[in-house]
């Protein structure tokens, strides 16, 4: 279902949390403000628009992000993802 709800949730807003500090330190906002970001779903002008790399501030840093610190993350949820995937699964026993 929640695969499903990529092809069929359209353009939306998506609240910015309060705790996002470096959203929220140049806006000129009431207390009870919130910001919000754009969620496109799947669109030829968003996947042109990601193309290339523009790096910028981790918020919870304060630091700019680089390739190295991205494929990082990336590298190792994703080999935890197939470590945990190869290790399930029905184990054949072959010395029956």
């Amino acid at each position: 279902m929640v695969v499903v709800s990529f092809f069929v949730h359209g353009p939306t807003l998506v609240p910015i949390p309060k705790a996002n500090t470096y959203a929220y330190a140049n806006q000129i906002l009431n207390g009870s403000d919130t910001l919000y970001g754009h969620y496109t779903g799947f669109s030829s002008a968003t996947l042109s628009g990601n193309t290339y790399a523009n790096y910028t501030i981790d918020y919870t840093t304060g630091e700019t992000m680089d390739f190295a610190t991205v494929f990082g993350v990336f590298f190792s949820s994703i080999t935890g993802l197939l470590a945990g995937a190869n290790m399930s699964g029905k184990r054949e026993n072959k010395f029956r």
